[in-house]
């Protein structure tokens, strides 16, 4: 008979509780491992930074992205790629470029242009090339070649 029903009842919810925070906070589980949602957050980030719409329906699109490359990330680790000198040193040229990136975008965000500077910078390169303004509505040549070719120098 089971002397502690109350007590195994009481366990019970406490690991379906815990399970359910768990799983709040991650996508999946792939092959026993957790995909956590800040993943996916990360990658909506990126997409709304680009100027798309994060809606539902991309959402879920993420989703399966983080899996699909949880898949592929298992895979390849699996098969020994993440130990290969060529790995290591695309990892490394990846970093550099990606903190280079944020050393660029932190000195954009101390040091904005103003329309102040625009102008200034305007001002010398238009007293640089002597002050003259060309407004050319017509440029007329002989053949249709050398019309395509003005068009590509332009």
């Amino acid at each position: 008979m089971n002397k502690h029903p109350i007590g195994r009842t009481l366990a019970t919810l406490l690991l379906a509780g815990a399970s359910m925070a768990a799983t709040a906070q991650n996508i999946a589980i792939v092959n026993g491992k957790a995909v956590p949602k800040s993943r996916a957050d990360a990658l909506a980030q990126q997409v709304a930074r680009s100027g798309r719409p994060v809606t539902p329906d991309m959402e879920a699109q993420i989703k399966e992205e983080v899996i699909a490359r949880e898949i592929f990330m298992q895979e390849a680790q699996s098969r020994g790629l993440d130990a290969s000198d060529d790995f290591k040193n695309q990892i490394e040229l990846a970093r550099q470029t990606i903190l280079i990136r944020q050393l660029f975008a932190d000195f954009q965000e101390k040091n904005p242009v103003t329309d102040a500077d625009i102008k200034a910078e305007y001002d010398k390169f238009v007293a640089a090339n002597g002050g003259k303004e060309y407004r050319a509505r017509h440029i007329l040549v002989e053949t249709e070649a050398q019309a395509n070719a003005v068009i590509a120098s332009l």
